[in-house]
């Protein structure tokens, strides 16, 4: 393209290239000391034209920075936290990492403002500033003091870091839900697509739209039976019920008030170690239930078949790049939604390159629960799980 003056129409702003600009001040440069002047570009005229050059172009593009700004699709950074924030929004700070614990005590013992810690040294503090042993082993979810994705596999968390007379065990038998880092700006425009439902008549919608808005939400599904018999899919849902299902690293008090204030009509299902008694505006007490997603870890191989010419050194940049798209599907999955391997087909053939020339086929892609089969069918997900990738990926050349 030749040089144009910037401009803004209906499709956004315009502004030439710095290629474009350059070459417009050596034409003129020519204009003025005749065709023979030398522009090669170790020459001093050249490089004086290149630098106003690059400070005329640095400046159309701070104009355009500026611009893109006040559109929700463009902007990024402080620009986009400002615009989110009219529709009631803010970006999400990182987040604790949270784990349910199995405490053991003697009946009637009480622990105030408990802390356990794990085999790395990291403590994890009880939610509930206040436990009273009504039986002899408790579950309860305590929140890591550090933030972040601060890890624990199962049975690491055994000490107990604030001992407590009547207070004798701790252990999480399952692994931790990691915290997450501060939300990017692509996360944040997905969202804000959402919140224009939070005024919504679709109370589902608008439910949904509320409960990703809480800082320390990462993931949010519902199942809404607004039939008069449980549901058809045997979640066990009863007849005009609600179940919401929440990654949260927070206390449940927060997620079954938010649930109450916009459920609708009907009640709510969940598990007993989420369920808050909310006092409703006429004073009467109302059951709030909720589930938070248990991991549920997955295996996957893949058998693949090399190019002729596939090196060796090929070969391992092919299988991180195919690493690197699975791992990123299974950051990305939906509460609740199955493993199939057919799909993950798909997932894997984006490490190839170059489609009339590619690296490799494959030939099979399973998976299995871990400690199950590898298999070829789609693995099973309840409907509160999430599925999430155990590591590593077993890569199989044939």
């Amino acid at each position: 393209m030749a040089y144009f003056t910037p401009y803004i129409d209906e499709t956004g702003i315009h502004i030439p290239t710095y290629e474009d600009v350059l070459q417009h001040d050596l034409d003129e440069m020519r204009k003025i000391h005749g065709p023979d002047i030398n522009l090669e570009p170790d020459n001093p005229d050249y490089q004086v034209s290149a630098m106003f050059a690059r400070v005329r172009y640095d400046n159309f593009y701070a104009h355009k920075l500026v611009f893109n700004s006040y559109r929700i699709n463009t902007a990024m950074g402080t620009g986009l936290d400002s615009l989110v924030k009219l529709n009631g929004i803010k970006r999400k700070g990182a987040g604790y990492s949270t784990v349910q614990l199995t405490l053991t005590g003697t009946v009637g013992s009480v622990i105030n403002n408990g802390v356990a810690r794990d085999d790395s040294g990291n403590l994890w503090v009880l939610d509930d500033a206040k436990i009273v042993f009504t039986a002899e082993s408790l579950k309860v979810y305590a929140t890591c003091n550090k933030i972040g994705a601060i890890e624990a596999s199962p049975y690491s968390i055994t000490a107990i870091q604030t001992p407590t007379k009547g207070w004798l065990t701790v252990t999480n038998e399952a692994p931790a839900t990691p915290g997450v880092p501060i939300e990017t700006d692509k996360q944040l425009k997905a969202r804000y697509s959402l919140s224009t439902a939070i005024a919504s008549k679709n109370t589902v919608d608008a439910l949904r739209a509320r409960l990703l808005a809480l800082d320390g939400v990462t993931a949010v599904k519902i199942y809404d039976n607004d039939t008069w018999d449980y549901d058809s899919n045997g979640y066990g849902i009863p007849p005009k019920t609600v179940c919401c299902v929440v990654n949260y690293t927070g206390s449940k008090e927060v997620i079954a008030q938010q649930i109450y204030e916009c459920k609708g009509l009907g009640g709510t299902y969940g598990d007993g170690d989420n369920t808050v008694i909310i006092t409703t505006d006429s004073g009467l007490p109302e059951k709030i239930s909720f589930f938070r997603p248990s991991l549920q870890k997955v295996k996957v191989q893949l058998n693949l078949m090399p190019s002729v010419n596939l090196t060796l050194g090929a070969k391992q940049e092919t299988e991180q790049r195919i690493i690197d798209a699975i791992t990123n599907y299974f950051a990305n999955i939906e509460i609740g939604m199955n493993i199939i391997p057919s799909l993950l087909i798909s997932v894997a053939s984006q490490a190839i390159t170059d489609i009339y020339n590619p690296e490799f086929t494959i030939k099979q892609v399973l998976s299995a629960k871990d400690g199950g089969t590898l298999s070829t069918a789609p693995t099973t997900i309840d409907f509160y799980e999430r599925a999430k990738l155990l590591p590593p990926i077993n890569i199989v050349w044939q």
